[in-house]
């Protein structure tokens, strides 16, 4: 048994690792999209316009 778990240990943490830099990449580009928003508002671009390039967040859906 002890094997076994030895076995799955590092692909686990491979795995882990993996999803944890997911979501960073993640929450840097939401924060660069959203500073990206902000400089095209500033430069008096509409807000449809921005949006016909930055769609809205889709609404999370928890399961």
């Amino acid at each position: 048994m002890q094997q076994l778990l030895d076995a799955v240990r590092k692909p686990r943490q491979r795995l882990d690792l993996a999803l944890r830099m997911e979501t960073a990449v993640a929450r840097s580009a939401q924060v660069a999209l959203s500073r990206c928003k902000k400089a095209w508002k500033a430069d008096g671009h509409t807000e449809a316009a921005i949006h016909e390039v930055i769609p809205d967040r889709p609404v999370a859906v928890h399961v």
